[in-house]
């Protein structure tokens, strides 16, 4: 009774999964149609506006697959500022400071959806960083994408390394979609980026 209990446990997942992958698939071909057909329209906020709840949900959950050309500087050395001298105290004499500016082009479908971008700042000696803020944060949307301002900004100071990360809103109708732009920046001057918010 045993194997016969298992074997239909493992006869009904099976025949589960294979339902789910049409229907998967079925749904990828009906989002990328949704938002062809916003992204190309003469109107895309009227063609959003005939859409129905799923279907809106549909559309911004494309947000994921998303993909992005970044073009970027090489980060910039500078002297501290006095404020950053007063924030962190005698340390911060003896800091080199730096800027390092991320543009970023999203794209679905390869059609352009939006762009973000920023500067991250920071200052850091051999103790490690001394400050740090982001500045010039922005975005704006096309082709029936709307840029709706900042979300989130979080931070992680691992000592040697501070990781900042900005939360960017954009919208299809009423749905939301957020990507997220994160720049890391060493206390020797190195410096990395990440498209996502992941500070660990």
């Amino acid at each position: 009774m045993r194997r016969l209990l298992c074997f239909g446990t493992v006869v009904s997942a099976l025949a589960a999964l294979l339902l789910a992958a049409p229907a998967q698939a079925e749904d990828t071909v009906t989002s990328e149609r949704l938002a062809l057909e916003v992204y190309l329209s003469a109107d895309p906020a009227a063609t959003i506006a005939k859409l129905d709840k799923d279907e809106v949900a549909m559309l911004a959950a494309r947000v994921s697959e998303w993909t992005a050309v970044e073009s970027e500087s090489e980060p910039v050395k500078r002297l501290p500022t006095a404020q950053q001298k007063t924030l962190r105290g005698p340390a911060a004499e003896v800091s080199t400071c730096w800027q390092y500016r991320k543009y970023y082009d999203w794209y679905d479908l390869g059609v352009n959806t939006g762009q973000t971008w920023m500067t991250a700042n920071w200052c850091g000696n051999s103790n490690g960083i001394t400050s740090y803020s982001l500045t010039n944060r922005g975005g704006v949307g096309f082709n029936g994408v709307s840029y709706q301002g900042l979300g989130n900004y979080s931070v992680n100071n691992v000592g040697w390394e501070v990781r900042q990360a900005q939360v960017f809103k954009f919208s299809f109708g009423w749905a939301n979609a957020n990507p997220c732009m994160q720049i890391r920046g060493g206390k020797s001057g190195l410096a990395g980026f990440q498209g996502n918010c992941n500070l660990s």
